[in-house]
């Protein structure tokens, strides 16, 4: 299954430009592509980005009580949060009661 997915919590005007691809690979592990390049992490360091040479892709989603996610990294064990400032994903590897809500993620179904 696939879908193109917008974080609906940050994001409140969009194109096509900014949907990002979301294919299941297992009941609660996912891909996510954006033009054909599935984001990843480089094994053994907490750098992401697309392609090939982050070959750590694979994501699982842990749903919050208030229908928000958190993404962690399968294989890399960081999880994922959209840096705002950066406009851009970034990762970290703990969470607390401090950062925890800046990696809540809401995703919306778009096609």
């Amino acid at each position: 299954i696939s879908l193109s997915v917008i974080i609906t919590n940050l994001i409140t005007d969009y194109d096509d430009s900014i949907l990002w691809k979301i294919t299941f690979v297992e009941d609660d592990v996912i891909t996510i592509s954006y033009n054909g390049k599935n984001l990843g992490m480089q094994s053994g360091y907490n750098g992401i980005g697309l392609g090939e040479k982050y070959s750590c892709d694979r994501w699982q989603l842990l749903k919050q009580a208030d229908n928000t996610y958190l993404i962690l990294n399968t294989e890399c064990n960081f999880y994922l949060e959209w840096f705002v400032e950066k406009n851009n994903w970034s990762t970290h590897d703990k969470l607390n009661s401090s950062n925890r809500d800046q990696f809540l993620l809401k995703l919306e179904k778009i096609s």
